[in-house]
């Protein structure tokens, strides 16, 4: 635990960098995707395939976060498109202060 808290105090960011990799990835490949927004949470990505996102639930049609704890690159599009903190949606097991 203390080696953890050590590592974690030189960590820049409220996300871990491995997560943080994760997040700026699904950025960079979701900026060509279209995105709608049919409710105030539920979203349509147009990529392939197509996949619907409600951020409410933490439900989107790939399955990605029922399956990994972490937002997918097509919830993470849809939360950057529409302007929202994507920070809100990760579980605070991938914060630092977690770790």
């Amino acid at each position: 635990m203390c080696d953890r808290r050590q590592k974690s105090t030189k960590m820049n960011g409220i996300v871990c960098p491995e997560m943080d990799a994760r997040l700026v990835e699904a950025f960079s490949k979701g900026k060509l995707w279209t995105v709608a927004q049919s409710s105030e949470d539920v979203f349509e990505v147009f990529s392939l395939p197509t996949v619907v996102v409600d951020l409410q639930n933490q439900l989107w049609t790939c399955y990605r976060w029922q399956i990994n704890s972490f937002s997918c690159m097509h919830a993470i599009t849809a939360i950057q498109k529409f302007g929202k903190q994507v920070t809100n949606y990760l579980d605070p097991f991938y914060f630092v202060d977690a770790y």
